[in-house]
């Protein structure tokens, strides 16, 4: 379970955090703006990975860690964020294949999301 969560925060936070730095604020721009930012939702699943992290956390943590309830978390956990990456892939990514060119995409997130 220690691992399990170990991964999700090693892994899953940091790239949460590097999208909203570098990539989400570009898709923001390309997306043509407007009163909420195009890219709210995903911030907002960026929320709720956050806590359901914390969950399996705190269930791992547990006088008596339940393997069945830290599994169906992990497992709601997963398919949400495999739903995320889909997004991402079918709905943002193509938003910036079409407003700008590779070398453009490199500079203004490539570069910020290797630093982030």
């Amino acid at each position: 379970m220690e691992k399990a969560v170990g991964f999700f925060r090693g892994h899953i936070a940091p790239h949460a955090a590097a999208e909203e730095e570098a990539l989400y604020p570009v898709v923001d721009r390309c997306a043509g703006g407007g009163g909420e930012p195009f890219t709210a939702s995903m911030r907002h699943e960026h929320r709720i990975v956050r806590r359901w992290v914390a969950a399996l956390a705190r269930e791992a943590r547990g006088r008596a860690p339940g393997a069945r309830a830290f599994v169906r978390k992990a497992d709601a956990l997963l398919g949400l964020i495999e739903a995320h990456f889909e997004c991402e892939e079918e709905v943002l990514l193509p938003i910036l294949d079409d407003s700008m060119t590779a070398r453009e995409f490199e500079r203004q997130v490539g570069l910020r999301m290797r630093r982030a």
